[in-house]
């Protein structure tokens, strides 16, 4: 029997079904500047009670290691090497979210929502 392919767009409805269950707000946010976006912006937003505000970035399962290797030493050094356009737009895009004091999580699997989920019902109860 063929595993299922999970996709990046899987990883998000998961994650807005989920949000949305716990009463949360959520908003897709767009990368693509003709339509207004920014490019390189986390995928989601995730508005809890006040003061949190969490930005979330879904990624395909298959990709979610190496993206996260490439994040952890573009963190690290600044290092681009094997980093496409995409990426390193978020990587920049995610930095400075995170320097101006917010959260950026990044999620590839159904397990990781759900330890993304607890993590934000840990913030507030």
């Amino acid at each position: 029997m063929a595993k299922e392919k999970i996709l990046e767009k899987d990883i998000e409805d998961y994650l807005r079904d989920e949000v949305k269950r716990r009463g949360w707000d959520i908003h897709k946010n767009i990368s693509d500047p003709r339509r207004g976006g920014t490019p390189g912006f986390p995928d989601e937003t995730v508005i809890l009670q006040f003061p949190n505000v969490l930005f979330v970035e879904c990624k395909q399962p298959k990709t979610i290691v190496p993206y996260m290797n490439k994040r952890r030493r573009y963190f690290d050094t600044g290092d681009t090497k094997g980093c496409s356009k995409t990426d390193v737009r978020q990587f920049r895009e995610h930095q400075r979210l995170i320097d101006l004091g917010h959260s950026v999580y990044v999620v590839g699997t159904y397990d990781e929502v759900d330890s993304f989920t607890e993590h934000a019902e840990s913030l507030y109860c």
